[in-house]
């Protein structure tokens, strides 16, 4: 038995000496990883019905429940048939199939043998199977339990019996494997008949197969144009409840979802969310709500594929700018490409409102904080100033000072009538801290302030005042 219970579900492709089919192994490993993705693609469809062949009616452990238990909840009881394995999957498609019988390495007898399943195009993906001796499926000639995946559209098999195996879990959307998980780890949770968690239970094919795939979608298409990306594609069914978008750039080593709610049935999809250029590769996957005979999941289709480079972006830019009179501000919210926004006025209040009005109570100096938010709510930019509360410019003056903010020089403008003039730069605590004559001169060099916010005068009356930022 297991020493523990196994945390990791494991599938078995192996297609070594089978001189039986015509083959050789790389060949038979191909065709199943063939008909592996033509099953996940939906190329081809399997009925949802199920047959049971039982030729061990005379054993009171009822080998045979392993597959009337699990069809039942997986394709109805109407749709779970007696019918002989061979010949019935030889010319007509089930998903799901078990047989049992007395057998060898080689053979489950009144079931079907290796040269069956070499002869045969055997027409059932989930099959279960169970006798003597081929359940050992590293017998070095012709296994029966491998050869199963050589046939047909067979995808998985295990040895069913002793112990039971439960794949009721893939009618709500499960992998086979986790199904074989917990069969394998099963010592009360289910009747296991004998031979639990024994080192004999393994399956054979793909752990990560489902019952029920959903195909790709049809025509999908990818345009870059002025900083977006349009996606357009052809849905693959009918009854399709949306679609999940998924993007990764080239240096990225996983995709991530795009979309915040599932995309609708017009099959078009707008990316404005790129922040930078390069070449992105996305994926659309189809949503689905799966409804079985075990109850209704939305089940998640295979993923479609388009890649398209990206030479612009529009990025996110957040910026504004304000004008005062007293104590109240209106600002402007110059914000390039946001769509939301979040002001915090610095003095405990703040706004949603794209371009507030806000009184401050009192004077003072208040870092004002404007933080921009993209459609997108993956990017965002903060832009401070601080603004001075309390020494208003006088109404009609028409002087001005540029750059402002200011690192170096300070440009005045507009000076007719003040120059030649006297000019005074105090701090917000009033101390003045340069003053002189302009002499006809309209530049002034701040280069020496620290960084900060200062007030400049320029003549008379004392009211005559400009305020500039220094950084």
């Amino acid at each position: 038995t297991f020493p523990s219970d196994l945390e990791l579900a494991v599938g078995r492709v192996d297609m070594h000496n089978l001189p039986a089919f015509a083959e050789n192994e790389t060949a038979l490993l191909k065709k199943y990883l063939d008909k592996n993705h033509a099953f996940r693609n939906k190329h081809f469809r399997a009925e949802n019905r199920a047959l049971v062949d039982d030729e061990f009616t005379g054993y009171a452990e009822g080998f045979s429940a392993a597959g009337w238990r699990n069809f039942s909840a997986l394709c109805g009881a109407e749709q779970v048939f007696a019918l002989d394995y061979s010949t019935t999957l030889a010319a007509e498609s089930y998903l799901w199939s078990y047989g049992c019988g007395a057998g060898n390495f080689q053979n489950c007898s009144g079931v079907i043998g290796t040269p069956g399943f070499a002869q045969n195009y055997i027409s059932g993906v989930f099959t279960m199977l169970f006798g003597s001796y081929f359940g050992d499926w590293d017998n070095p000639e012709n296994n029966l339990l491998r050869a199963a995946l050589a046939s047909g559209n067979v995808l998985t098999n295990c040895w069913a019996g002793r112990p039971y195996w439960y794949f009721h879990h893939m009618g709500m959307g499960e992998t086979v494997g986790y199904s074989a998980l917990a069969s394998m780890n099963n010592s009360a949770l289910y009747d296991y008949n004998f031979g639990q968690k024994g080192v004999h239970m393994a399956l054979m094919g793909d752990p990560t197969l489902r019952a029920h795939p959903v195909g790709p979608v049809d025509e999908f298409w990818a345009s870059a144009d002025d900083g977006f990306v349009t996606l357009g594609w052809t849905a693959p069914q009918a009854d399709v409840e949306g679609f999940h978008i998924f993007r990764k750039a080239e240096d990225e080593a996983a995709f991530m979802k795009i979309n915040t709610e599932l995309v609708g049935k017009e099959n078009l999809f707008i990316d404005s969310c790129l922040t930078k250029p390069g070449k992105f590769t996305y994926m659309v996957r189809t949503v689905v709500l799966e409804k079985t005979n075990s109850g209704s999941y939305y089940n998640m289709g295979t993923g479609a594929y388009r890649s398209v480079d990206v030479t612009t972006t529009k990025p996110l830019q957040a910026s504004f700018t304000f004008d005062q009179y007293e104590y109240k501000v209106n600002f402007t919210n110059q914000s390039v490409n946001a769509d939301t926004y979040l002001w915090d006025f610095g003095d405990g209040t703040g706004s949603q409102v794209a371009h507030p009005t806000h009184e401050y109570a009192q004077s003072g100096t208040f870092t004002v904080t404007l933080t921009a938010f993209s459609a997108c709510g993956q990017a965002e930019s903060i832009v401070t100033l601080v603004i001075l509360i309390g020494h208003t410019e006088q109404p009609g003056s028409e002087w001005s000072v540029y750059p402002n903010p200011v690192s170096n020089t300070l440009e005045l403008s507009n000076l007719s009538g003040l120059i030649p003039g006297n000019f005074s730069i105090f701090d917000l605590k009033g101390n003045k801290l340069l003053d002189g004559n302009l002499e006809g001169k309209n530049t002034l060099d701040v280069s020496f302030l620290p960084a900060g916010v200062y007030l400049l005068k320029l003549g008379e009356p004392f009211s005559n005042w400009k305020r500039f930022v220094k950084i």
